[in-house]
């Protein structure tokens, strides 16, 4: 016999559609034996946020936002610790949630993109002194990240520039 139980508290309802057809959606709740669902315009699953026009424009400006929060926090403690700490925590903290769930960006359109690649100028200009790098200098992100096409694009960028030089040097391609 299934033990399986519903966690009402758990349960959503996405309706996905282009979003030309958004407003004809139904807003009736998904009646599933007692438990009530109302319908919702992005759910989350396994980290994942995905929005009812599966445009994961939500997914992105959830993930630039906390990555930006946290490279406010390492921005204030940037001068108390050394540069490889720095570089430790900027790889564990915001390279890994750029990381997480990438696969699902493959085919995005660049707009989308550009502001995960500007997660990582800010990530290079934390690690690498001002000195170092020219003002308004922008790094080139990779073919994969522009043109959406490869299994990972946000760690193929990676490769964009080399975090792990003793001088905090980065190369552009």
């Amino acid at each position: 016999m299934n033990r399986l139980q519903l966690n009402a508290a758990k349960f959503e309802q996405l309706w996905c559609t282009s979003p030309r057809q958004q407003d004809r959606l139904p807003n009736i709740p998904l009646h599933v034996g007692s438990d009530i669902a109302q319908p919702v315009r992005c759910v989350r699953n396994l980290g994942i946020f995905i929005d009812s026009g599966v445009s994961m424009k939500t997914h992105i400006s959830k993930t630039v936002s906390s990555c930006f929060a946290a490279l406010r926090w390492l921005r204030s403690i940037r001068r108390s610790v050394s540069q490889a700490a720095l570089l430790s925590l900027v790889t564990s903290l915001i390279m890994t949630r750029l990381d997480y769930g990438s696969a699902v960006l493959a085919g995005l359109p660049s707009h989308l993109l550009n502001c995960l690649q500007s997660v990582l100028n800010a990530a290079a200009r934390l690690v690498v002194s001002r000195s170092q790098v020219r003002p308004r200098h922008s790094f080139a992100p990779g073919p994969a990240l522009v043109t959406g096409s490869g299994n990972n694009p946000v760690s193929t960028c990676r490769a964009c520039f080399l975090l792990s030089q003793p001088q905090g040097a980065f190369v552009s391609r």
